[in-house]
């Protein structure tokens, strides 16, 4: 994590890599990072097959379904990939981002009534710096530019020192927003 951290990729999956070949299996850590470069590089068998690794307990049994449901999207299936995250409404502490996941997959499907319905319900539940600049960065796509300044504005309320929410509204401000999002 180290590594990954501080910008080297490469030496963290080959760590990643090593680790999973031991005795043990490996980490659930290294297990999911090799996954989600599986994903990057469009290796949705190879990401499928590590998936079915992961360890039984601890995060496995909840992070499984978010792993999979994303390989059902990479794959364009994306009324699989969202059956695929059913199950995590049996925990209530994965409602939340099984909700924004939902989100995010009905964005990528071009279904923005739905993106909408769920980033709207999973803003109920507290707005976090991530799901604001998720939210923020629908509503600008989605031709709703003043309410994602309200949102960003709303967010600087209350976190006067957001950098990254700074950037979003300087960003916005700019010429660069205007060819930024042009489909």
């Amino acid at each position: 994590l180290l590594s990954l951290g501080e910008g080297r990729q490469q030496e963290a999956l080959a760590l990643a890599r090593r680790q999973v070949t031991q005795e043990q299996g490996g980490s659930f850590v290294a297990h999911a990072l090799l996954i989600a470069d599986d994903l990057r590089a469009g290796r949705t068998a190879e990401a499928a097959s590590r998936i079915a690794k992961l360890p039984a307990d601890g995060m496995g049994p909840y992070i499984g379904p978010l792993l999979s449901s994303w390989i059902a999207v990479a794959e364009g299936d994306y009324d699989r990939a969202i059956k695929i995250l059913d199950p995590l409404n049996a925990h209530e502490g994965f409602k939340s981002i099984r909700t924004q996941q939902l989100a995010v997959i009905e964005d990528l499907r071009g279904n923005r009534d739905a993106a909408f319905q769920y980033y709207s319900e999973v803003a109920k539940q507290g707005m976090p710096l991530r799901l604001v600049l998720l939210i923020g960065n629908f509503q600008e796509r989605s031709g709703a530019a003043d309410a994602a300044r309200r949102l960003y504005r709303q967010y600087l309320d209350a976190n006067p020192d957001s950098m990254v929410v700074d950037d979003a509204l300087a960003r916005m401000d700019s010429d660069t927003i205007k060819t930024y999002y042009r489909e």
